[in-house]
């Protein structure tokens, strides 16, 4: 038997034992999560001590495998009481699979990077208990996302701080990495911030998988690039929290939205610096100047629409989580395609966004469905007219000059006209998309109290009546799947207009 399948097994009943040990404690302790979090811990830092004893990868996948059923069969067949608390839904299960995603990153696509699947193991066993440990223990909890603390995420913050800056302390004085001193500090700074983060905006054991992705993607990331790019990280960090507490501050985020767009700055100018920071930041500042234009006749269809004007988490995923995914995938691939089709989504976005501001506001003609072409009050869903078409174009226009500005030498490679061709298509495209699943698809709500067709489910205080449309299509699922088809016709238009490399 090889040393790798004798750890296997070390690991496989070392693992089930402390199960065991975490189920005692729950009979001896049975209110308490002390037991859970015991768990979650001490299996959290077996698993991220492995590649120091372990090479080979089959092992590793096997042992995931086995605790993906035996957590799943135990779930469903409600044993284990102790480490399936109610709360956590199907945390048990997210976590194998954060593991699995993290392992397949970090020991398969870049072996080179396997510290970084200990450290984000590490900050998932240690960070996360800390935060729901100290969020419920401090009284009064102050609540600012949902049912997450103020003490909670800065427990959460402090643990990954300590647990990642040690960890690459300890690992450097072992020679598997030669970073400097300040570039692990960018790294701890950075690695708990994205971690904190991840781990406000994940509910029912999400935080389970998306904290060890985000702290394993960050630190990859930094083992992989030249020590410089560690800077504008820093300086990424710096700007996206400037930003969010601007934007914040003016009412155009709220605090679940603000902390996903931190997110999603560290991501843009960390990773891709200007070029990639300048086009969302025209869409998101013109677009949230568009929102407070005529705030008495939107406060008017205030009712109509899902949500305001201060976009939350979904909004903001909605509008810029394809953006973001392609600036994710442009950070580990040198493809122009990424690029292509982050412009095509933000064009889309943008046209759509423009398209309803401005539409609704100013009434310069009629509006009427897509579908049939029928008169309709301005604002529903579906509803198009010669005012917002022409303000489509013209966010997809200023999409792609925003382009051009940021990285001039990429729209040349494309073309100017076809690359302006190619953003008019997408954010049109991507627009009419919109207009066409609102009309069709979109749930549509009508209030028993006051008769008015609305987006809202709940109006009037009351549960509203389906009158049309799927109850769980909903405005942010059709922005989303918007700019994806404007990403998709970004980089169609891409692979069509520009010239192949020689």
């Amino acid at each position: 038997m090889s040393q790798d399948w004798l750890w296997f097994w070390i690991f496989l009943f070392g693992n089930l034992l402390i199960v065991g040990l975490g189920e005692l404690l729950f009979r001896l302790f049975p209110t308490h999560s002390l037991s859970r979090k015991l768990v979650h811990a001490l299996v959290g830092v077996a698993i991220a001590l492995s590649p120091f004893v372990v090479e080979r990868l089959e092992p590793m996948l096997l042992l995931g495998a086995i605790f993906l059923f035996f957590n799943g069969a135990t779930h469903l067949l409600r044993w284990l009481p102790g480490m399936h608390a109610a709360q956590r839904g199907w945390g048990t299960v997210l976590f194998v699979i954060g593991y699995g995603l993290i392992l397949l990153f970090c020991w398969v696509l870049f072996p080179e990077i396997r510290y970084a699947f200990t450290l984000a193991m590490l900050v998932l066993a240690l960070a996360d208990p800390a935060a729901a440990l100290v969020g419920r223990a401090v009284r009064p909890p102050r609540i600012w996302v949902g049912e997450k603390t103020v003490a909670g995420s800065a427990a959460m913050f402090g643990v990954a701080f300590l647990v990642i800056g040690l960890s690459l302390y300890l690992l450097r004085s072992m020679d598997r990495l030669y970073w400097p001193d300040w570039m692990m500090l960018v790294a701890a700074l950075g690695g708990a911030g994205v971690a904190t983060a991840a781990e406000v905006l994940s509910r029912n054991g999400w935080d389970n998988v998306t904290v060890p992705v985000s702290v394993a993607l960050l630190i990859g990331w930094m083992g992989l690039q030249e020590p410089i790019y560690s800077l504008r990280l820093l300086l990424g960090l710096m700007i996206g929290i400037g930003f969010v507490w601007v934007a914040w501050r003016v009412e155009a985020l709220s605090t679940s939205g603000a902390i996903l767009t931190f997110l999603m700055a560290v991501t843009f100018f960390g990773l891709g610096g200007w070029a990639w920071s300048v086009p969302v930041i025209v869409f998101f500042v013109l677009s949230s100047l568009w929102s407070r234009l005529g705030r008495r006749k939107k406060e008017a269809l205030g009712s109509i629409f899902e949500k305001n004007h201060r976009r939350d988490a979904a909004q903001v995923l909605a509008n810029g989580g394809v953006a973001w995914a392609c600036a994710l995938l442009a950070a580990w691939s040198e493809s122009p395609l990424w690029y292509a089709a982050y412009l095509g989504s933000l064009a889309a976005v943008t046209a759509d966004t423009w398209a309803t501001e401005l539409g609704t506001v100013l009434r310069l003609g009629p509006t009427v469905l897509i579908t049939n072409f029928r008169s309709c009050e301005a604002g529903t869903s579906g509803g198009v007219s010669l005012i917002g078409t022409t303000a489509a174009i013209a966010g997809a226009v200023t999409i792609w000059a925003s382009g051009w500005l940021a990285d001039s030498a990429f729209l040349a490679h494309w073309g100017g006209k076809e690359a302006l061709m190619g953003l008019l298509v997408a954010g049109l495209g991507g627009s009419l998309i919109d207009s066409l699943l609102g009309a069709l698809l979109q749930a549509r709500f009508r209030c028993a109290i006051c008769g008015l067709t609305t987006e809202r489910s709940i109006h009037c205080g009351k549960p509203a009546l389906l009158i049309g449309g799927w109850r769980w299509i909903r405005n942010d699922t059709v922005n989303g799947v918007a700019a994806l088809c404007g990403a998709l016709l970004g980089m169609l238009s891409w692979m069509l207009s520009a010239p192949m490399p020689s």
